[in-house]
């Protein structure tokens, strides 16, 4: 089976809204279980 690839590219900073994210993207994954999260990028959230 294929999986479905989400790619997030971007800055990680408070303004992107990374947290919203990772929200809706835990809803997608309790209907889609062949779905992956990809989260590209630096910045001063980087390590959260």
């Amino acid at each position: 089976m294929n999986d479905y690839v989400i790619i997030q590219i971007g800055r990680f900073a408070w303004v992107k809204n990374h947290q919203y994210t990772l929200k809706i993207f835990k809803i997608l994954k309790d209907k889609v279980t062949n779905v992956k999260l990809f989260l590209v990028g630096d910045g001063e959230k980087e390590r959260k």
